[in-house]
């Protein structure tokens, strides 16, 4: 299934995985795309289901994306700006 980290409706990472990591897990990942003063190449720190539930959405029986809030990130690293 798809899982994507948004950041107020926008994607910060998504990937391909077997499961959505459960509520309470803290999830590190690089973000692909700048939102809110966070650069793309960020590396940065969610904890999952703890400000807002994950998210599921089924287009058909087999398809299912799944989306994680990334509301309340913690920044470890920024990413070089985009000039």
């Amino acid at each position: 299934m798809k899982v994507i980290f948004e950041l107020s409706g926008t994607t910060l990472f998504e990937a391909d995985m077997d499961i959505v990591p459960p509520s309470g897990s803290l999830v590190r990942f690089r973000t692909t795309t700048y939102k809110k003063g966070v650069n793309a190449g960020s590396l940065i720190e969610v904890l999952v289901g703890i400000e807002d539930p994950v998210r599921f959405e089924f287009d058909n029986e087999k398809v299912c994306t799944a989306y994680v809030s990334a509301n309340g990130f913690r920044l470890l690293e920024e990413g070089q700006p985009n000039d």
